[in-house]
């Protein structure tokens, strides 16, 4: 994550009002595993920082669920989507295939309110045929001012 930085590696969303417990169960979790564990809260949802790859995460999160956890996702890329959003998706895109990221499909969440315009969606499914394959759910999204690639791991 070179380029923009987002500064965490998991991002959590809860369920309404169950948001610290969901934390506290997690942080236990990860702890024996990372011992830096760390988090902070942003717009309802939790961002996990931590030193585990994707495949430690995803096998944690199989093992051990976690009561009230609505999904979590490792961000995979970063990219600061100035000057606009259309080049930050560019570049997303040209990294992620640059990486040999294989998904299953692609959602993206963006809002008209963060930039985002329909025509987006060609650009995107041009970019990223290539990288099709795989067998996790990718999303392309803002998170904390920054445009984020996650995949799903819960």
């Amino acid at each position: 994550m070179e380029h923009g930085k987002v500064g965490c590696r998991l991002i959590v969303s809860a369920a309404r009002g169950h948001e610290r417990a969901v934390l506290r169960d997690l942080l236990d979790l990860l702890f024996p595993y990372d011992n830096s564990v760390d988090y902070s809260t942003v717009n309802n949802r939790i961002c996990i920082k931590t030193t585990l790859d994707l495949n430690a995460v995803s096998r944690i999160l199989g093992r051990f669920p976690v009561r009230n956890l609505v999904s979590a996702r490792y961000v995979l890329l970063s990219e600061e989507a100035k000057p606009n959003l259309e080049e930050g998706l560019k570049r997303l895109c040209s990294r992620m295939c640059g990486s040999n990221i294989r998904f299953r499909k692609v959602s993206v969440r963006l809002r008209s309110r963060e930039g985002w315009r329909q025509e987006y969606y060609y650009l995107i499914r041009e970019c990223l045929q290539e990288c099709t394959g795989g067998s996790a759910d990718a999303y392309i999204e803002f998170f904390n001012g920054i445009l984020v690639l996650t995949l799903k791991v819960f």
